[in-house]
């Protein structure tokens, strides 16, 4: 299936704020200390940045992160969540909404 991607945010700065938005994004960050608010959207999610914080909600939408490492943190607020492996992925249900931490 081919995702129409909305919006396609590169950033580099760090000690700062990334925003998608409410459609399919393509997020790619090397900054550090940053904070991504992918929003709504079945996004893609690209780091190379440390110490990166990714907020999350119930019905944000079915994310793929790729290279979240060992300082990478998640917030997730408004659900319960629970975890599964499928192969060396990790997947983090949030309401009906999913992250997949490709590995």
């Amino acid at each position: 299936m081919e995702e129409n991607f909305y919006g396609n945010v590169y950033n580099a700065e760090d000690n700062t704020l990334v925003t998608g938005t409410n459609d399919a994004d393509s997020i790619t960050n090397a900054g550090a200390s940053v904070t991504i608010q992918a929003l709504g959207g079945n996004d893609q999610i690209s780091l190379s940045g440390g110490k990166v914080l990714i907020e999350y909600s119930a019905g944000d939408g079915n994310d793929l992160i790729q290279g979240f490492g060992e300082s990478d943190t998640f917030s997730i607020s408004d659900a319960v969540y629970s975890t599964a492996r499928s192969g060396n992925d990790l997947i983090i249900t949030v309401g009906e909404s999913k992250l997949t931490l490709k590995n």
